[in-house]
């Protein structure tokens, strides 16, 4: 059986999405609130018979492989390697050049997670170090953290002994190597707690490594490289382990390390990530988006802390995501807070500033309020910041705040904003129009219910006016149809199905959804109403253009002469007689 139809056959719509969103039964289908848009009434259908998922409001949805892409934002072979680990389903090995070196990066890194992992179990003195900040023997297997032994080789010449070769090493981020004529390398992690960096999937990509040496010429942290299977740009610590937390609040916690990241997971607040050895990029947030628009940015309050806070509301703006910020009292990053104060955490990061009181307080701080010039210095640091929201809204309203808080006019702010000319993130390409969502045009509408509703065909082919059925996108279904339709013989959707390619028979199917949950539970009488309320709209739609049409023939055919003239004439007279 092909791969893909054996993980469909092995994994059900409605499974996949559960997973996502809470599902609630109704009638055949199950319905859900849209995790693609914001939404306070479901309009998303998820359909067993039909193995398709779609919200009608947002126009998004597909079968399992095309949801999972959605909903994770990645391509069909990543959809289609998700589901097939969930289905327990064996891909066949990709022969491209790229997806073996990606193979080959995650069985090195894994290979490379399990030696630090029994280095750690065997080394009393380091797990004890991980135990004394807190961590339990549960959260350091379930982070699968370890120790990197202080050898010039030992990690490698575990890796060797694996079968892996040298420049496998090197390319892993694992090994350097200074002296490649003599095939010489070196371990790059030495004497530092192993922290695994996954993907989305669970996967070990990267590692981040802490010194346990008290040497200040020795940095503190260690990040695995750029590999085939790292960009450190693109990946967020523990995003597989929050990620349907984050989705479930509808908000996510971001803080600075690693260690902030478990002391939270630990104690059960589990929508939290970090970014990966670099400061918060724009591809994070963009990932994050795909889980929600609602951001809380709790960074260390020391001025290193408070400068990547400074950074990261920037590229937030930019993402047009909503912002607070949680300031951990008395200096203490979230790590040290949560060991200390479980309850002062959760009230830090439930009670959070806006990012208007977090830059404010900030400039406060440095500049006198009290005077002309502490005022103009704050409003010259501040109204940059507010120029760069798109949402003009927001703008107004930040405004008006700042004028309470500096009891400064607002039109005075208003004119010192005008002044500012756009910063690059404001001539940055902004993000597309949403789309117009199409609604279904009549005639799909008009297919999607004959195939609920297959008995009310005759009426179609009595009532619908064929010569002027000028829908171009359904006259191919509706002559398929009608070229299987032999009274009494009933039509036969399966048989219908055959005709049509698999991308064809999806938006098929999408119509039949969307008909089907409109007029499953009314009388046939009021089905039957309905059949003939659209037949007549499509007629009399289909001939308002039939008329324009033959108009412009009729001016085209004087021309031509008599002959030409009394035929397309004819035509126009016939056309007359119809009345719907």
């Amino acid at each position: 059986m092909d791969p893909v139809e054996e993980i469909k056959a092995k994994l059900t719509i409605e499974e996949v999405v559960g997973q996502y969103v809470q599902l609630v039964k109704a009638g055949r289908n199950f319905k859900a609130l849209c995790p693609f848009h914001n939404e306070k009434t479901p309009s998303f259908m998820i359909s067993p018979d039909k193995g398709i998922a779609y919200c009608f409001g947002c126009q998004k949805g597909g079968d399992i492989f095309k949801f999972v892409q959605l909903v994770e934002n990645v391509s069909f072979p990543e959809s289609v390697q998700m589901l097939a680990e969930k289905a327990g389903v064996q891909l066949p090995a990709f022969s491209k050049e790229k997806q073996a070196a990606k193979k080959q990066a995650l069985e090195i890194n894994e290979a490379a997670t399990l030696f630090y992992e029994e280095q750690l179990a065997k080394n009393e003195k380091q797990k004890n170090y991980l135990l004394q900040r807190g961590l339990t023997e549960q959260t350091i297997k379930d982070f699968r953290l370890g120790y990197a032994p202080d050898s010039f080789n030992e990690t490698h010449k575990h890796l060797l002994q694996k079968g892996f070769s040298r420049l496998e090493i090197i390319n892993s981020g694992l090994g350097g190597s200074k002296d490649t004529a003599n095939n010489e390398i070196y371990d790059r992690f030495r004497g530092r707690i192993m922290f695994p960096i996954t993907n989305v999937l669970g996967k070990v990509i990267a590692f981040g490594g802490r010194t346990l040496k008290q040497e200040k010429e020795e940095a503190k942290y260690l990040n695995s490289p750029d590999s085939p299977t790292y960009n450190k740009s693109l990946v967020l610590y523990a995003l597989d382990k929050a990620k349907s937390k984050i989705r479930q609040k509808d908000k996510v916690v971001i803080v600075e390390g690693y260690m902030d990241v478990i002391a939270s997971h630990q104690a059960g607040i589990t929508n939290v990530v970090a970014s990966s050895g670099t400061a918060l990029t724009q591809e994070q947030i963009k990932l994050l988006k795909r889980y929600t628009n609602n951001f809380i940015f709790a960074f260390d309050t020391d001025e290193a802390g408070k400068t990547a806070t400074h950074r990261a509301l920037e590229l937030a703006i930019a993402s047009d995501v909503n912002v607070r910020i949680a300031q951990v009292p008395d200096g203490k990053d979230p790590d040290e807070c949560i060991r200390q104060d479980l309850d002062l955490w959760i009230n830090t990061i439930e009670k959070t500033n806006s990012m208007l009181e977090f830059v404010l307080s900030d400039l406060m701080q440095k500049f006198d309020l009290k005077t002309v010039q502490g005022k103009k210095q704050i409003v010259q640091e501040i109204l940059p910041i507010i120029k760069k929201y798109p949402n003009r809204i927001e703008q107004e309203e930040y405004i008006k705040q700042i004028a309470n808080r500096l009891s400064i006019n607002e039109a005075v702010l208003r004119s010192e904003l005008v002044k500012i000319k756009s910063s690059k993130t404001q001539n940055m390409k902004k993000p597309e129009e949403k789309k117009q969502n199409k609604p279904l045009s009549r005639e799909k509408y008009l297919l999607g219910m004959l195939l609920n509703f297959p008995d009310f065909y005759e009426l179609i082919n009595q009532e619908l006016v064929e010569k002027i059925f000028l829908d171009q996108g359904t006259k191919r279904f509706y002559k398929i149809i009608k070229s299987q339709y032999n009274p009494p013989r009933k039509f036969d959707i399966e048989e219908f199905l055959t005709n049509f390619e698999d991308s064809e028979k999806e938006e098929f199917h999408l119509w039949q959804l969307f008909a089907e949950e409109k007029y499953s539970r009314l009388p046939e009488e009021s089905i039957k109403q309905e059949f003939q309320k659209i037949i007549r709209e499509i007629n009399k739609s289909n001939l308002a253009e039939i008329r324009e049409k033959l108009v412009r023939d009729l001016k085209e055919a004087k021309l031509k002469g008599p002959e030409q003239y009394l035929l397309a004439l004819n035509q126009y007279n016939q056309v007359l007689k119809l009345k719907f």
